[in-house]
């Protein structure tokens, strides 16, 4: 089954640069979407299992949150 996972990076960044920051976390599973508000941007992931830590995030972007996929489909 899908799960939806946000992770959010500091400050607004273009899509490929958000992806770039996340280092191995990008590689989890799929990119669905990305968005920027309130000075971060959020980078939502669809995976079939939860991230390893060969998938780990770097310093500074935290650990993924699980969302659903009304949230990943929210246009405002």
């Amino acid at each position: 089954m899908q799960t939806y996972y946000r992770y959010t990076v500091p400050g607004h960044q273009e899509p490929e640069a958000a992806r770039t920051m996340l280092g191995p976390a990008a590689s989890h599973g799929l990119i669905v979407r990305v968005d920027t508000t309130a000075n971060q941007t959020h980078i939502f992931v669809a995976a079939d299992a939860p991230p390893s830590r060969m998938h780990a995030a770097p310093a500074g972007i935290g650990a993924p949150v699980v969302v659903s996929e009304a949230e990943v489909l929210r246009t405002s």
